[in-house]
C-alpha cells in the first residue's frame, strides 16, 4: 500500500504520523509532502495533491488536524479510504487558525469550502483531550460511524503507531478499500440525471442499488 500523509497547520513533513507510518512500513511507501498552507489557496493546494495521488498511485490518505480537510474531500474525489487523526474540518471557525497570520483571502476560501460530508471509508481517531478541537468527536459523528475517541492531544494521539497499524492492518484488504457509490452520495440531498432532466432523493435508494469502485488492486 502506498499512503498519502498530510500533516497540520504549521506541521512538518516528518510529524509524528510519519514517524509512526515509517516504523510500519518502508519509507518508499510513504509520501509526505510540507504544505505551505499560510501562502497557498485552498483550491490549489488540493489540485496539487490530487495530482500526487494520481501520479503516486496512493491507496490510503492519512490526514492531521488541517490536513484531515483535505484527505477527506481528496479521498471522496479518487475513491479510496482515508484516516483522519483530529480533523479540522472548519477551519474558518477554529480560533488558533482564524488568529493565526493567515491571509484573509486564504481564509475566506476555507469559509467558502468548509462543508461536512458522509463518508463510510473514512477512518477518525479523536483525542480525548483536544484542546484546539473539544467538540470535535460530536461533529465527526456526522462524517462517518469508524470513529474512535482515543487518549492524547489535538497534536499527539498517545500510541498512534498502534492506533495506525490495527487500521491499515484491516485495510490491506482490497475488499477493505472498497467504496460504495452509496458513500460517495449519501451526503447530497439532490442529484440531476442529465438524460432526462430529472432529479430524485437518494433516500429512496439503498447501497445495495449501487455498484462498488473497483480498486487498482482489483483491476490487476
Amino acid at each position: 500500500m502506498k499512503i498519502l500523509n498530510l500533516h497540520g497547520f504549521m506541521g512538518k513533513a516528518d510529524n509524528r504520523t510519519y514517524a509512526a507510518l515509517c516504523e510500519l512500513m518502508p519509507k518508499e511507501n510513504i509520501v509526505s509532502p510540507k504544505l505551505d498552507y499560510m501562502h497557498t489557496p485552498p483550491d490549489e493546494l488540493f489540485c496539487r495533491l490530487s495530482d500526487i495521488i494520481m501520479v503516486e498511485g496512493i491507496d490510503i490518505i492519512i490526514g492531521q488536524s488541517l490536513g484531515g480537510f483535505y484527505a477527506l474531500p481528496l479521498a471522496m474525489k479518487h475513491g479510496i479510504p482515508c484516516i483522519l487523526t483530529n480533523p479540522c474540518l472548519l477551519p474558518a471557525e477554529t480560533e488558533v487558525i482564524v488568529n493565526s497570520e493567515l491571509n484573509c483571502d486564504i481564509l475566506d476560501e476555507y469559509k467558502n469550502m468548509s462543508k461536512l460530508r458522509y463518508f463510510g471509508k473514512a477512518f477518525i481517531l479523536i483525542s480525548d483531550n483536544d484542546a484546539i478541537i473539544p467538540e470535535n468527536f460530536e461533529m465527526c459523528k456526522d462524517i462517518s460511524s469508524n470513529i474512535k475517541r482515543v487518549n492524547g492531544t489535538h497534536s499527539n494521539i498517545i500510541g498512534l503507531k498502534d492506533e495506525l497499524s490495527e487500521l491499515l492492518k484491516r485495510l490491506e484488504d482490497p475488499k477493505e478499500r472498497e467504496v460504495h457509490l452509496m458513500d460517495l452520495i449519501k451526503g447530497i440531498d439532490r442529484i440531476m440525471i442529465v438524460d432526462d432532466a430529472r432529479t430524485f432523493d437518494n433516500s429512496q435508494h439503498n447501497e445495495d442499488d449501487f455498484d462498488t469502485i473497483e480498486t487498482e488492486d482489483d483491476e490487476q
